[in-house]
């Protein structure tokens, strides 16, 4: 059995995921660093990340979808990072 055969659809996906994981981490740290910018540059956001992940616009836009239905509408403004616990 091939895991990672040519014939394996699941691997297809696995660009995918890292896209979108990348992209949801780097835009919460954009938002967290600089919120007002954010919010007044998403179109050059988008076009600056289509650049980077060497992928169209509208695939951004479909991540950033994809991401807000899976982590819910307020995504970006939770902490990229797990809270310590306190002993």
């Amino acid at each position: 059995m091939d895991i990672a055969g040519k014939e394996n659809t699941s691997k297809n996906t696995l660009g995918t995921f890292q896209r979108r994981f990348a992209l949801q981490h780097y835009w919460r740290v954009f938002y967290d660093k600089f919120p007002t910018s954010v919010s007044k540059n998403v179109t050059k956001l988008h076009a600056a990340f289509s650049a980077y992940f060497q992928c169209d616009i509208d695939t951004i836009r479909g991540d950033l979808r994809s991401i807000k239905n899976s982590l819910g509408p307020d995504w970006q403004y939770t902490p990229f990072f797990a809270p310590s616990k306190k002993v």
